[in-house]
């Protein structure tokens, strides 16, 4: 579910609310597509949830309009930064890496979940700079973010991925997100 207030002039504050149906997240949903959106810099408000989002919004708008379902957001200097709605992960062997927040990506709820439970399922786990490079060169490659959980890509570019051994041990998790909890983990092994 995602919450949204904002001040509706003098007669206070709006409340918006919306959910996610279950059976569009969890690990049984396909793996993304995403496209490359290169900016010259981080903007301003990169580590911040804020609603001042067109950056990011026109980025998944233009990813769309390319056929991807997202944008992989990476700045002037090749620093891999978030996508425009998510979190950015890369497996390279036992490593699960993340670029660090707050200066490149938002400290989203789904990412620190990440953080503190990946090495249950024997993962050393780094925020860390990552470029396109590192990206193409990856294992494996997940976005997360709390309306949807961790969810496996499948495309950057030309770059395809079609195994995610490693994604495939989070099913052992109840991820607190949409589509993860157990009993539809169960239904769907």
């Amino acid at each position: 579910m995602r919450v949204v207030g904002y001040r509706g002039g003098a007669s206070g504050w709006v409340v918006e609310a919306s959910a996610s149906r279950c059976d569009c997240a969890g690990p049984h949903v396909s793996p993304c597509q995403l496209s490359v959106e290169r900016w010259s810099s981080a903007p301003p408000l990169i580590g911040h949830k804020t609603l001042a989002r067109l950056p990011w919004d026109l980025a998944r708008i233009s990813a769309v309009d390319h056929g991807a379902d997202d944008a992989l957001i990476v700045d002037g200097a090749g620093e891999v930064l978030e996508t425009a709605v998510a979190n950015v992960w890369i497996v390279q062997g036992r490593e699960l890496r993340t670029p660090p927040a707050p200066t490149h990506c938002l400290p989203g709820v789904m990412r620190g979940w990440l953080l503190e439970h990946a090495a249950g399922i024997g993962l050393d786990v780094f925020e860390t700079g990552l470029t396109a490079a590192d990206v193409d060169g990856a294992d494996e490659v997940w976005v997360s973010n709390a309306a949807v959980g961790v969810r496996r890509v499948g495309r950057v570019e030309d770059r395809v991925w079609r195994r995610w051994p490693v994604f495939d041990r989070l099913k052992s998790f109840a991820i607190p997100a949409p589509g993860w909890c157990p009993s539809t983990r169960d239904s769907i092994d």
